[in-house]
């Protein structure tokens, strides 16, 4: 395994660095997360606002990045490859979040139909019911019993 040191030298690229996490060197994917772990992290807390979630973001892009590396993906620029994950980390967040925030309707509203609604249904239902008992007694004897 070839030792990684923060001296900024040649075997410090994020290329070596790469192929060191592909080859299994746990040490090499260290010293990329801590090279861009809090620029990843800004990134988000830029956008969300919220250090809690920016920082379950982060962790989540360094696990996503992680596990794609040690299954052989080496992507061409890793600093460009790893935003667009905490980008689409951060997109699946937001959606949930819109999905989740959505209404504006307390949710007993939304569980609970309002009073007239239910009376409404149901007096539809009785027409509706009323006109199918009504057409099966128009229809003849034989065939009506077989709805009976």
């Amino acid at each position: 395994m070839q030792a990684y040191t923060s001296s900024g030298g040649a075997s410090e690229t994020d290329a070596n660095l790469v192929r060191g996490t592909v080859r299994g060197d746990a040490r090499a994917f260290d010293v990329l997360a801590r090279r861009y772990y809090r620029p990843v992290g800004g990134y988000l807390l830029r956008r969300v606002q919220r250090a809690d979630v920016a920082e379950d973001l982060t962790q989540e892009t360094f696990l996503e990045a992680f596990r794609s590396l040690r299954e052989g993906r080496v992507p061409e620029n890793f600093a460009g490859w790893l935003y667009g994950i905490a980008h689409n980390r951060l997109g699946k967040w937001l959606r949930r979040k819109a999905v989740l925030s959505f209404s504006a309707v307390p949710p007993e509203e939304i569980a609970a139909p309002a009073e007239p609604a239910i009376l409404e249904e149901a007096e539809e239902q009785r027409h509706l019911l009323g006109r199918l008992e009504a057409g099966l007694a128009e229809l003849p004897r034989k065939r009506g019993n077989c709805w009976r």
